[in-house]
């Protein structure tokens, strides 16, 4: 303390024709003649200590952040001493049962969404007794319920989004900001709320009920409806199936035996692949594996090459080559029936997408990024359905500072049809930081929680040599 303070004075009280500020150029080269460039660099550093305390003592800056995006909403604050930015969501939550019953035992539906859901619970559940149990327990919300759920639901945004990237200061480049999200749920609905929810509650793994959706409301806040078990959804557009004919690796014989696109012709199953898995930047593209097999009543690994083989030879007429992995594992763990007669297909990580995290980047303002071309799989669902195309966090001011734009491409990418919260979709969370710094300015450090390079203070424990 002593020193840094010793050091400040004498800076303060240099003679008048030893002082220089590093905005004139003139005044620079003026001292460095007549001092030498080491007292300019020592004097220079000095200043520049000072400019960085002075940005640090400012405190805790915040605000309210609407992302030029037009799509969702967060408060924002950034602590220069422990280099975090905090991300805070705000939603309120309207709990809804899908479905009653009556002290008959007839059951019907709270809404629309679930009238076939109140028929099938009639017609599979003759016992009224039982009946009121199903729906009492699985279809109606109970005490307790609705906190359990909104805890888990923040863990899984909270864990997903916060620290998978950090930002340095332009200036300082021991200063950092380190993203901590945190999702404020609450019961019932406020007009300070960033986002009002409707969450329906339903059995665990069901897929009745809205679709899951999150889009801006005419007011100021977004809304969203989805339902209880919209938690735990994965889907999952990363693996494929193709069977093939006995003793066969003919690819024109094949078809599809997967969750999508079952019983399709093979070949159009790849063709559709080809059109969804165009890279949006040349060289990129995520990877394809393939892996061949065969039953045991064929039990030869040739076989299961050849098939794997066949189909690669298929893709590459539209997607480089490169790409393309191939793994044998022949009648290894395998029956002796025609459903092991396959070459399975994964894409990028193999990961399904939890929807949840993925239906949150639009809270943080994010717009789609998987891609839905007329010869894909889901013509017409994407962003603009174009690979290559710009969703709106990859156009102005969302441009440089080290993070790459943001392009339509079916990948790993959480805001297209993966998991992985990338480069790109933290450039909302460097927009409020930067207008929460200026005339400071930030840009992208790295993956994960920057390294701790301490707080304020740290030029007054480090004196010069």
């Amino acid at each position: 303390m002593r020193y840094a303070a010793q050091r400040r004075t004498t800076i303060e009280e240099a003679p008048a024709s030893r002082r220089i500020t590093p905005a004139e150029p003139h005044a620079v080269l003026a001292a460095q003649r007549g001092h030498g460039n080491a007292w300019v660099a020592r004097t220079l550093a000095r200043l520049k200590d000072e400019a960085r305390d002075a940005f640090v003592g400012r405190g805790v800056r915040g605000m309210e952040y609407e992302p030029p995006t037009g799509l969702g909403g967060f408060n924002v604050s950034y602590d220069p001493v422990a280099e975090r930015l905090d991300v805070t969501l705000r939603i309120g939550f309207d709990f809804a049962h899908a479905l009653r019953i009556d002290s008959a035992g007839v059951v019907t539906a709270e809404s629309a969404d679930f009238a076939s859901d109140a028929l099938a619970v009639m017609a599979t559940i003759a016992d009224p007794a039982a009946r009121a149990v199903e729906v009492n327990t699985n279809w109606r919300w109970t005490p307790g319920d609705d906190a359990a759920w909104m805890q888990r639901f923040a863990q899984v945004i909270s864990d997903t989004w916060g620290e998978q990237h950090w930002f340095v200061s332009d200036r300082w480049p021991d200063l950092h900001a380190t993203v901590n999200v945190v999702v404020d749920a609450r019961v019932g609905q406020s007009p300070n709320d960033h986002c009002v929810a409707t969450v329906a509650k339903v059995p665990a793994g069901s897929t009745s009920g809205p679709t899951v959706s999150v889009g801006p409301d005419p007011g100021p806040q977004d809304e969203a409806a989805f339902t209880s078990a919209t938690l735990d959804h994965v889907e999952d557009w990363k693996h494929y199936t193709l069977q093939f004919a006995t003793q066969s690796a003919d690819i024109r014989g094949c078809v599809s035996a997967g969750e999508r696109k079952n019983g399709e012709l093979g070949t159009k199953l790849l063709d559709m692949l080809i059109a969804d898995l165009q890279p949006a930047t040349a060289g990129g593209g995520v990877p394809i594996t393939l892996t061949g097999r065969v039953s045991t009543a064929e039990g030869h690994l040739d076989l299961a090459r050849a098939r794997a083989d066949a189909v690669r030879t298929y893709l590459a007429t539209g997607i480089d080559p490169s790409r393309i992995l191939v793994a044998v594992e022949g009648d290894r763990g395998a029956g002796a029936d025609q459903s092991w007669q396959r070459v399975d297909i994964e894409i990028g990580d193999g990961r399904g997408q939890r929807t949840i995290a993925h239906e949150a980047g639009h809270m943080f303002g994010l717009d789609d990024e998987y891609a839905s071309p007329a010869a894909g799989m889901s013509p017409g669902t994407g962003t603009d359905g174009a690979v290559g195309g710009v969703p709106l966090h990859g156009m102005p001011p969302f441009a440089g500072r080290g993070i790459p734009p943001a392009r339509v491409e079916n990948n790993d990418g959480i805001m297209s049809i993966g998991n992985v919260v990338q480069a790109q979709h933290y450039v909302t969370f460097l927009d409020a930081l930067n207008q929460l710094a200026a005339p400071e300015a930030f840009s992208y450090g790295g993956a994960g929680a920057a390294p701790r390079a301490g707080g304020a203070g740290r030029f007054e424990t480090a004196p010069e040599p």
